[in-house]
Formats: C-alpha cells, sequence, structure tokens
C-alpha cells in the first residue's frame, strides 16, 4: 500500500466527480434564469451558506483533532496508516461542502453559490497530497514513499 499514491487517486476523483456533477447542474440550469441572490426565498439562500460554511470549517476543525492520534502512535509504519483516514475525512468534508454548493445552485438559481464552490475548490486545490504535508501533518521524517508497504 503506497500512501502518497492512494491519497492522490482519492484527491483527484473527488475532485473530477464535483466537477463532473457541477458541469451536469450547469448543462440543466442553461436554459432558465440565474440570479445573483435569491431575494424571493432567503430562507433557503441562508441556510445554503450556513451548511456550506459549517462544513468548511469541519473539514479544517476535525482533521485537526484527529491528527493528534496519529501522531501519538510510535513508529513510522502505524503513523501512516492512520494518517491515510484522516485525510479522507478532511477530502470527504470538502467534497461535502462543493456538492451542498452545486446542489443549492440547482436549487436556488443563484450565483453566488458557484462563487463559493470556486473558493472551495481552490482551497481543495491547496491541499494536494505531498510527501512534504504528510511529513508535517504527522511529524514523522520520511526519506522515500516508494517502499511504503504495510502488513496487515
Amino acid at each position: 500500500m503506497k500512501v502518497l499514491q492512494i491519497l492522490r487517486i482519492l484527491y483527484l476523483a473527488i475532485l473530477a466527480g464535483a466537477m463532473i456533477f457541477f458541469g451536469v447542474v450547469l448543462f440543466l440550469k442553461s436554459n432558465s434564469a440565474m440570479i445573483w441572490i435569491n431575494e424571493d426565498n432567503p430562507g433557503m439562500f441562508l441556510t445554503g451558506i450556513i451548511v456550506v460554511i459549517v462544513t468548511s470549517m469541519c473539514a479544517f476543525i476535525l482533521p485537526k483533532m484527529l491528527l493528534n492520534q496519529v501522531r501519538s502512535k510510535e513508529n513510522k509504519e502505524q503513523r501512516l496508516k492512520s494518517y491515510i483516514p484522516v485525510a479522507i475525512v478532511r477530502f470527504a468534508l470538502l467534497e461535502a461542502s462543493m456538492l451542498v454548493c452545486i446542489v443549492f445552485f440547482l436549487i436556488d438559481g443563484s450565483w453566488f453559490f458557484t462563487l463559493m464552490l470556486a473558493l472551495i475548490v481552490l482551497i481543495y486545490l491547496g491541499l494536494f497530497p505531498t510527501q512534504t504535508r504528510i511529513e508535517n501533518e504527522t511529524e514523522t521524517q520520511i526519506d522515500d514513499f516508494t517502499e511504503d508497504t504495510f502488513d496487515d
């Protein structure tokens, strides 16, 4: 099992899934009138913004708490093995906020959600799994990821 390759595949799959879904929604909404902010239904608009902000914040708060457990592991293999679920949780919560933006854009027709989606995608792109990021988050010095194998 190679940690870096697994995380990169998951990362790209999540991003591709969200972007394909957004493309489908744009195609569906291409013939309808779209507005910047939906003033006719402010409750739905506000609910969408709150849900997006909460899930985005959770994508940074929850993994930070889980990283304490990862750092408490004794050796490199255990730390790397326990880091994978933490990274997946971060990716999943950011994906949830991307999907909420897309769904509220589909339902509400407000372009504001596409702006929020673009911001979340930029944040997500900044979280691309690298060896340095994994070393910093697990507080483990790793010379080379090419030989990472774990026996279960």
